[in-house]
């Protein structure tokens, strides 16, 4: 209702916004809230701790909660005053920033081949414990003066409740302590309070904080040292927390050790308020399971498990002869299974493919109920019939998506580890590791120039030695330059020996990977630039302007081995040599590098019976009947109950009795003659190409000419 208000309406709540902020009085009104209790699943319902409070509130003051949230976070962000590590309901921060880190952070303690011990918090009552006096002096602290701090004072104080169940109401209560629940306010009001709970820990204890998701992670070669570092930690935030009305549960705060060292090694022993903190082979961890082997099998397993609890919504509104449409059922899928099957994406995607491939049967049944394609319909026609991906492009692009929403932003506290991941060295030897989502980026965008040839070039410099040397797939050119020559030139020389060498093969697309950036920005540059061997290249690229040259810029301590060839971590590390790029024209050059690669895949699906109808992956339109529009997608697949339910009971192919061959969409449409002169009265000939009558403007007598064979009913 407020949204669609008048002008004059809207200037009217405008005016009474101003009044209670420049007057410092809060409306009594608005410091009600009626709390529903709602049973937490699977807990007895006997208990009230198994219920969450939904707490309901004046629908105007979260209006003006909202502004005042929106500016107080302006002025925190710009005075940097967060802590890195807080994630919470920032601007472009979410929670898989803080499982990036973590996952990060355990794969290198496993590469390094060292322990990591993480410590996983859980505050007892978190906002109802909120010091109210703490946050007023905090933000007298932070420099906030005025209106703001007596605005939230007012807030705060006299905080009413009363408990709804059904059309019963309880007497009211008044709410002495914490932050209110069910107010836009409170939780931009907890962060600002537990911002300093990770102030004064060790310097080799690393933290994440998601509002009051605390984790912290300690690696090392020695669990003693581990231990210590850990427990002084823990020591220093109970301090801090019982200084400002926290208290950590020690029954929900829980400990892992991740490590993938060879022999036995002791857990580490932890004390939190004189309680032993457990440890654990596996925990939930901001909605992602993690296990001690970072296996994310588990997790896989548990998330297969929800969707297709969920699926079965999809089952009641569907059927092949009646239910929702392919639109709405699609909407439906692509809200309740895919969002899940999307989140956490560039973490658990380091998973073994084979563990991925659990995923992929959820993915096939929801398309499949949506559809209403037969079981056995090949799964690249079910992907373009549906207008979805598979799961692995789909986690393509969502890695894809992530990195360059770290990429676009410097002060992303993991930008640097994405952008210029460390331990390449490492990871390309000892390839039983999986690496971290920068190398694994780099993987993904080889994929996308799989039909570049890849040139490696390097410069070297020593005492008495210049070369320079470029690398081909299936050769290598090395030359000796005068030791007068500098390691600039020898860069430029190696650039200058890969784009001769172009030039006398016929190569339509190359990359040029180099770690000398120099190199490359002179060569941005040309035209102003001097030096005789850019005006080479530059006179070369003209010479190669029907070849499609790319430079790619690989970070030196990535090391390329020598000026044979770049060992797999060089390759993987890169960066892009075009200038600044929005972050939104980056996520469309992603999305629309997935349908090329998708459109590639089906491409190759030449011998398919869809592929033949559309060799496109642009979906077809959709039909308002449901019955009409599951045969439509069945013929169109060629994967029928008539044609192929003997697949499904390893019975013999049917045959036609006119014929005498097997039984086919192409042969009852297009070929069989005992339908003759059904198809000359429906289609206009008795001999029709399967494009014209199920194209993207199908037939309109398909169905009547299958009625008229008899074939409607078993489609």
């Amino acid at each position: 209702m407020l949204k669609h208000l008048g002008e004059s309406s809207l200037l009217t709540i405008l005016l009474l916004f101003n009044r209670i902020w420049q007057e410092r009085v809060f409306p009594l009104s608005w410091l009600k809230a009626i709390v529903v209790p709602i049973p937490k699943p699977g807990k007895d319902k006997q208990y009230p701790n198994n219920y969450r409070p939904i707490a309901l509130t004046s629908c105007l003051s979260k209006l003006l909660e909202r502004m005042v949230s929106a500016r107080l976070m302006h002025a925190l962000e710009r005075s940097k005053w967060f802590v890195p590590s807080q994630s919470g309901f920032r601007r472009r921060r979410n929670t898989i920033d803080n499982l990036l880190k973590l996952e990060t952070a355990i794969r290198e303690a496993f590469v390094r081949k060292k322990h990591l011990v993480s410590i996983f918090f859980d505050i007892e009552k978190a906002y109802d414990r909120t010091w109210r006096y703490g946050i007023l002096k905090d933000l007298s602290d932070i420099g906030l003066k005025g209106n703001l701090p007596l605005f939230i004072k007012n807030f705060l104080q006299t905080r009413i409740f009363q408990i709804r169940i059904g059309n019963i109401l309880s007497d009211n209560f008044n709410q002495q302590e914490g932050v209110p629940q069910g107010s836009v306010l409170s939780v931009l009001l907890f962060i600002i309070k537990i911002n300093g709970i990770v102030s004064k820990l060790p310097p080799y204890v690393n933290s994440t904080l998601f509002v009051d998701g605390i984790q912290i992670h300690c690696a090392g070669d020695d669990m003693g040292f581990i231990q210590r570092q850990l427990q002084t930690a823990i020591n220093n935030m109970t301090d801090w927390s019982s200084k400002n009305g926290f208290i950590f549960s020690p029954q929900k705060t829980v400990c892992m050790h991740f490590c993938r060292r060879r022999g036995l090694h002791p857990d580490p022993d932890f004390q939190l308020n004189g309680s032993p903190i457990p440890i654990l082979q596996e925990t939930k961890f901001l909605g992602i399971i993690f296990d001690t082997k970072l296996t994310f099998r588990s997790h896989i397993k548990h998330l297969k498990t929800k969707c297709i609890r969920t699926l079965n919504i999809m089952k009641v509104l569907s059927s092949t002869s009646w239910g929702a449409d392919k639109v709405s059922l699609m909407r439906i899928y692509r809200s309740l299974v895919r969002s899940k099957l999307d989140y956490g994406v560039p973490v658990y995607g380091s998973a073994a493919k084979s563990t991925l491939k659990m995923l992929d049967s959820v993915h096939h049944q929801g398309l499949r109920i949506a559809t209403g394609a037969f079981r056995t319909t090949p799964i690249p026609s079910l992907h373009v019939i549906s207008g979805e991906p598979s799961l692995e492009l789909r986690r393509h692009r969502l890695s894809l998506s992530y990195f360059y929403k770290i990429k676009s932003d410097e002060s992303h506290p993991q930008h640097y580890k994405v952008i210029n991941p460390i331990f390449g060295s490492l990871f390309s030897v000892r390839l039983s590791f999986t690496p971290t989502f920068g190398f694994r980026i780099g993987e993904i965008l080889r994929q996308h120039y799989s039909d570049y040839i890849h040139i490696y070039t390097d410069g070297s410099k020593s005492d008495n030695h210049v070369g320079s040397a470029a690398v081909f797939p299936d050769f290598t050119i090395a030359e000796t330059l005068h030791h007068f020559c500098s390691v600039y030139t020898s860069e430029l020389y190696a650039i200058y020996l890969g784009l001769l060498k172009i030039s006398t093969l016929n190569f339509k697309k190359a990359i040029i990977y180099t770690d000398y950036r120099s190199g490359i920005n002179a060569l941005r540059s040309a035209k102003h630039n001097n030096h005789p061997l850019v005006m080479k290249c530059f006179d070369l690229h003209h010479i190669l302007k029907n070849t499609k040259i790319k430079y790619c810029w690989i970070p030196g301590h990535v090391g390329i081995p020598g000026n044979e060839r770049a060992d797999k971590a060089a390759k993987s590390a890169n960066a892009s040599r075009e200038a600044f790029v929005p972050l939104i024209d980056a996520l469309q050059v992603v999305k629309l590098s997935q349908h090329r690669v998708w459109q590639r895949i089906w491409d190759r699906q030449s011998n398919n019976k869809l592929y033949k109808i559309q060799p496109s992956i642009k979906g077809f339109g959709n039909l308002t009947i449901r019955k009409h529009d599951v045969i439509l997608t069945r013929l169109r697949v060629g994967h029928t109950f008539l044609t192929h339910r003997h697949l499904l009971h390893s019975d013999p192919a049917p045959i036609c009795n006119g014929c005498n061959c097997i039984l086919s969409v192409e042969h009852i449409l297009c070929q069989c003659k005992n339908f003759y002169s059904q198809r000359q009265a429906h289609f206009g000939a008795h001999i029709i190409d399967l494009i014209d009558i199920l194209g993207t403007n199908p037939g309109v007598n398909v169905f009547t000419f299958l009625k008229e064979v008899q074939f409607f009913k078993f489609i």
